[in-house]
């Protein structure tokens, strides 16, 4: 499971942040990826959740948004994308210990309590973009522990089938085909929609957790088939 925490403000501290941010846009443009803005996004310290297509979706966000990450500990050794994460003060975890997600959501309800904004890909997995998958509950809790809202997020890569077929990081391919593959495409396009924020207050996380993928889910269905 991955999980962006974005800076809300931009100070001479985060100098890394904002190199971090340049180097997102340059990777944009060395894919040829436009990526567009949908909705309104947050002003307030609040926690957006995606879903998740492809490790561009890092990318994509990180090239409009400067972030750091809470992310799997592969993505270290992912080309460009590990480096930049390192640089940007990831922190990386080990899945599949009840101590790493107890962690996580302590680093998440901590930022959001500080004014920061908290990105979730709570799939836990990449999809092939044309649904999505069981929102795991768990993270959504540190946005009731800090009482903060929380903002569904909708990431597409549109295409005349609905969703670029080199978009979707799935099944058997790695990094570097996925890659390959993106880079022989002479034009692609992320859209990143912001939906209307709910309010976490008096909800439980597995609520929440629903409530956000069935808005996700949504979205995706309606505007796939606008394609």
């Amino acid at each position: 499971m991955a999980v962006i925490f974005l800076r809300k403000t931009m100070s001479p501290s985060g100098l890394a942040a904002g190199i971090t941010r340049f180097w997102h846009q340059q990777i944009c443009r060395t894919f040829n990826i436009d990526v567009s803005i949908h909705g309104k996004p947050p002003k307030e310290s609040m926690l957006l959740v995606a879903n998740h297509i492809s490790w561009f979706d890092i990318t994509a966000i990180g090239s409009v948004i400067s972030a750091r990450y809470l992310s799997k500990y592969e993505v270290v050794g992912w080309p460009v994308i590990g480096w930049l994460a390192k640089k940007a003060g990831t922190l990386f975890i080990k899945r599949g210990t009840s101590q790493s997600a107890l962690h996580s959501m302590e680093k998440m309800a901590t930022a959001l309590a500080d004014g920061d904004h908290v990105v979730l890909f709570p799939e836990g997995t990449t999809t092939d973009g044309h649904s999505v998958r069981k929102f795991h509950a768990r993270l959504f809790q540190s946005a009731i522990d800090s009482k903060k809202m929380i903002q569904p997020v909708v990431i597409r890569y549109p295409h005349e089938k609905g969703v670029h077929p080199k978009a979707p990081f799935v099944d058997d391919i790695t990094i570097y085909e996925s890659a390959i593959g993106m880079l022989g495409e002479p034009h692609m396009k992320v859209e990143i929609h912001f939906l209307e924020a709910i309010s976490s207050e008096n909800k439980s996380r597995d609520e929440l957790a629903k409530l956000c993928e069935g808005l996700i889910r949504d979205k995706i269905n309606s505007t796939d088939n606008k394609t």
